[in-house]
């Protein structure tokens, strides 16, 4: 586990992060597992070995399929689960979290903005998390940059790690945004 994720990010078994309900009930969920990339493989939770991972000071984020312990995938449905099966595998193999998957046939979407602390709290504890209910255009860019850090939108074929933390500001549900703003267009 990463330095900086010295615990899971969220309390498992206890009554949980605080969710929105109407994303739990959905099977979008992995487990997902903080690795430095020390340019090597690294051995999986099913035993298996993953593929080279690339060096960088910034931690890869595995997605973990919570049934078999390898490796899921943002585009393969086979390798999710529900919310609680995500949890369960997290705890048992001590992996740091679980994520949610956003496809086409879902009405979300996701804002991960760097170097700021508001919504819900990213796993690094200096971004944040925001889930909207609305679609970026197919082929839209998805990373842009925004003072210090970065701001990345995924409406398809990637997951968010989800903490479940809320910032000061934070409102723990999802919210209504439409249309998305004219420079996101």
């Amino acid at each position: 586990m990463n330095a900086a994720l010295e615990s899971p990010v969220f309390a498992v078994g206890s009554p949980g992060p605080s969710i929105p309900g109407e994303l739990l009930a959905r099977p979008q969920w992995l487990a997902w597992w903080s690795v430095t990339g020390p340019g090597r493989p690294v051995q999986l939770p099913n035993g298996r070995s993953s593929g080279v991972l690339k060096a960088q000071a910034k931690p890869h984020k595995l997605p973990i399929n919570p049934r078999t312990g390898g490796l899921a995938a943002s585009t393969r449905s086979a390798t999710w689960s529900s919310a609680e099966e995500a949890r369960t595998a997290a705890q048992t193999w001590s992996l740091t979290g679980i994520g949610f998957v956003f496809t086409d046939s879902d009405s979300y979407s996701g804002v991960d903005i760097d170097n700021c602390r508001y919504t819900e709290v990213s796993p690094s504890g200096t971004g944040v998390h925001i889930i909207i209910h609305g679609k970026l255009r197919a082929g839209k860019g998805n990373q842009a940059a925004h003072h210090s850090g970065k701001v990345e939108m995924f409406s398809r074929a990637r997951y968010f790690t989800f903490t479940g933390i809320h910032g000061r500001n934070g409102f723990g549900r999802t919210t209504r945004r439409t249309p998305w703003p004219r420079q996101l267009r």
